[in-house]
């Protein structure tokens, strides 16, 4: 009973922390928009959620063992920051990760922090708390964040290209990276056609034969798909370790960060 309460304290607290949170609600034209007009949406989208700070619920489920859980407050902010700090029921951290471009910093309990680069980590696993078993890859995870981040967003980046075609009843958004005269597509997003939310994401990695194949596959699911509120309320990632997912609680879109909250010293 008293971890309940313990947590019910935490998520209270965190809800007066970012009370003044902004309606993630962005704007929708009223008429149908041509293919071209479409990447219009996607910057505005992209300027409003540069950051973020959000009270989520995560969930990670191995291919063997149980579902591991955790609830913590996520954070993004521009320059790809990233910090999950996550508690336990009675509402003291358990972990803080932060992440800024492949550079992390990890807080595991009492332990000194652990520092490296995700490009040079195949495995960095801990367990999700006190007697638990199964290991949660934070490695996968952080790399994730960082396109979770986008809510499914289309975003084209340096040496990039946006491709968009309708297929049916969506439009599927294709992000080509640009490799001398040729492209290799690096991921495939699908949105509906009403508010033009995501669905799913398809992100795509080569092997060390150059052989393309699917990295990753996320959806996205909404409470109420008749809104105009374009954030997920729940991100799926399905990955080689397992399924992960985060449900959003709840959102602010223009926190203050400390100048100090995504430091990695």
């Amino acid at each position: 009973m008293n971890r309940w309460i313990g947590f019910l304290f935490y998520a209270g607290a965190f809800s007066l922390m970012i009370s003044c949170a902004t309606n993630h609600e962005i704007r929708v034209p009223e008429k149908k928009l041509t293919l071209r007009e479409l990447p219009i949406i996607f910057a505005d989208r992209e300027k409003k959620w540069m950051s973020m700070k959000g009270m989520v619920a995560v969930s990670f489920s191995p291919e063997q063992g149980p579902v591991q859980k955790i609830h913590g407050i996520l954070s993004f902010d521009q320059d790809e920051k990233v910090r999950f700090q996550g508690f336990d029921p009675l509402g003291r951290t358990l972990v803080d990760l932060t992440a800024v471009n492949d550079l992390y910093r990890l807080v595991w309990g009492g332990n000194p922090p652990l520092k490296g680069n995700l490009a040079e980590h195949q495995s960095l696993q801990f367990r999700s708390g006190p007697g638990e078993n199964d290991l949660i890859p934070w490695n996968s995870w952080l790399k994730t964040m960082k396109e979770i981040r986008l809510g499914g967003n289309p975003s084209a980046g340096d040496h990039e290209v946006l491709v968009m075609e309708r297929e049916g009843e969506e439009i599927v958004c294709s992000i080509i990276r640009i490799e001398g005269k040729s492209g290799v597509i690096k991921k495939r997003i699908w949105l509906e056609t009403r508010f033009y939310k995501p669905t799913r994401e398809e992100i795509y990695q080569e092997s060390a034969r150059n052989e393309l194949g699917l990295a990753e596959l996320l959806q996205f699911e909404y409470k109420n798909r008749e809104d105009k509120n374009v954030w997920p309320d729940k991100i799926k990632v399905k990955l080689p370790e397992g399924e992960l997912s985060v449900e959003f609680l709840e959102v602010n879109f223009s926190p203050v960060f400390s100048p100090h909250f995504f430091n990695l010293d």
